[in-house]
């Protein structure tokens, strides 16, 4: 447990305010000051707020005794609106519009738990089906509003709960419209002197994290109020009609025995994790005297609370102050930019049930625009792979035409082939006999040889001289080929063969090689024929 001398109230430097930025919530009083009033019993607490650097700050705060009037009967409500409305005017105030606290008599409350939803108006469903099954009256006649707790969030799904609900008689919301004209203003909303207060204490100590939990006591005139207060969640909230007398020992006795009572009850909810300290609020002069009994019942820190010392306020204002922690967090709240959390004038709504013929057509024609998309991918994935696919092929013919001689020499070379495989004769046999029946290399060699038809023999040679010439020709009429005559030509090369001629042969039906008789000239010692790499343009 902390230490007392630690929990001291620290006064802030200027006006309280909230730390939230101003906006404009649905019951967020915008435009102009916020102006707040609480009445229980003959007590009557007026709070003022406007946005100062961004933020709400109580800028006046007034009470005032009002005459004994009973609201119970039918005009009862318009009376109390007009001394109200005289009220005001003594005290200077001329609201146009403004937000009033429930009366304590009138509320209630339940804490409730049902599944999170990010859809308000499907919570708000939600937590109206519950309510109606608590309330004592129908539910048609009851206004029901609700805030989401922060708090239960902290602590995890289905520990807590979540939800903070208050309901009010229809009736009831009419009188307070009815003494708001009464009065001379018109009512912005109505919230909860409890929440008011939890929105107090969190102007006053913004820095207080969710761990730390704050019970605010406010001794009224007819009323002792508990308030269990978490960060800016209201964990618990008790009401006691118990009148308290000024300087009465017995009455501060009981007053002190009701709030352990009270705070013993919230020890055993859900919520409960533990009391830092306990305040003690109000204008009936017992406050210090229940702090000092609370502090030697309940062993927590418990002191004074003065209002006027953490608002910044001096004089009557801060007399004022006292007992109204009420009006000022609602004043607070209302020129808030989320307005107040709870607001039984203009309670959160159901979700509307759902047009099922639109969301078929909207289902209908995101279906359709699937497919449509659907059907664009697989266009654009298949001209995709076709495109590849041309491609490749551009780059196989363009490699194609490259190798475009390759190809025909081959091709050439194939039918030459052919032809011979046609004609019935191995003409590479009889390449290799003639090589085996002419002149050694060193008189003459063989430059080309064609075949043409079934027995015909182009020889295209270079000798060193023309009697090498002649005994190539009875060479080879020795051999048995008949040979047409020869047209020799002067010519010279590079090897010093000084004549070329072309041989004709006419290979005969009955020529039979017989390679037993056939023997090649000898290899010359330095002969490279068959080393490539010795061979210019041939590929070792």
């Amino acid at each position: 447990m902390a230490d007392p001398g630690s929990m001291t109230l620290e006064p802030r430097k200027g006006a309280a305010r909230s730390r939230f930025g101003f906006g404009r919530g649905s019951n967020a009083m915008s435009r102009g000051p916020a102006i707040a009033v609480e009445i229980e019993g003959r007590r009557l607490w007026i709070a003022e707020a406007a946005v100062r650097g961004g933020r709400p700050t109580i800028v006046r705060v007034a009470c005032a005794e009002l005459p004994e009037i009973q609201e119970e009967k039918d005009d009862g409500p318009e009376e109390l609106g007009r001394a109200v409305g005289e009220a005001l005017r003594n005290l200077k105030f001329r609201p146009g519009a403004a937000v009033m606290a429930v009366p304590s008599s009138k509320q209630i409350l339940r804490n409730l738990s049902v599944p999170p939803s990010p859809n308000l108006g499907e919570t708000a469903a939600m937590v109206r089906f519950q309510a109606a099954k608590d309330l004592p009256f129908p539910a048609e006649e009851v206004a029901v509003d609700f805030l989401v707790r922060t708090e239960a969030a902290a602590i995890g799904p289905g520990s807590a709960p979540n939800i903070f609900a208050a309901a009010l008689k229809k009736e009831s919301v009419a009188a307070s419209i009815a003494l708001a004209q009464a009065a001379g203003f018109k009512l912005k909303g109505l919230g909860l002197r409890a929440v008011g207060a939890a929105a107090f204490c969190h102007a006053c100590w913004p820095g207080r994290g969710s761990k730390t939990a704050v019970a605010l006591i406010t001794l009224g005139a007819e009323f002792v109020h508990t308030d269990v207060v978490r960060g800016k969640d209201l964990l618990f909230t008790r009401s006691t009609k118990l009148p308290v007398v000024a300087n009465d020992e017995g009455a501060a006795k009981a007053v002190s025995i009701e709030c352990v009572r009270a705070l013993s009850g919230f020890s055993g909810a859900s919520l409960s994790r533990g009391i830092e300290c306990v305040w003690v609020g109000g204008a009936t002069g017992l406050e210090s005297r229940v702090a000092a009994l609370l502090k030697d019942r309940l062993s927590l820190p418990c002191e004074e609370l003065d209002p006027g010392v953490l608002l910044g306020l001096t004089g009557e204002m801060a007399d004022a102050a006292r007992g109204g922690a009420g009006a000022l967090g609602l004043a607070l709240a209302a020129a808030d930019a989320d307005g107040l959390r709870i607001d039984l004038l203009n309670p959160k709504k159901p979700a509307q049930p759902r047009d099922l013929g639109r969301l078929r057509l909207l289902a209908g024609l995101a279906l359709a625009a699937g497919a449509l998309l659907l059907l664009v991918a697989l266009r654009t994935n298949m001209v995709k792979s076709r495109t590849a696919i041309l491609k490749q092929i551009e780059l196989e013919i363009a490699e194609g035409e490259k190798k475009r001689p390759i190809y025909r020499a081959m091709k050439q070379q194939a039918a030459t082939l052919q032809e011979w495989n046609r004609g019935r004769r191995d003409w590479l046999d009889f390449y290799s006999h003639l090589t085996t029946v002419m002149p050694s290399s060193e008189d003459v060699y063989l430059t080309s040889l064609a075949v043409s038809g079934s027995s015909s023999i182009r020889l295209s040679v270079q000798a060193r001289g023309g009697e090498v010439l002649s005994r190539l020709e009875k060479q080879l009429r020795a051999a048995g080929y008949e040979v047409k005559p020869m047209a020799i030509q002067p010519g010279s090369d590079r090897f010093g063969y000084d004549f070329r001629t072309t041989v004709e042969l006419i290979v005969p039906d009955q020529l039979k090689l017989d390679w037993n008789k056939q023997k090649p000239p000898p290899r010359l010692a330095d002969d490279a024929s068959l080393e490539p790499g010795a061979i210019k343009g041939v590929r070792p």
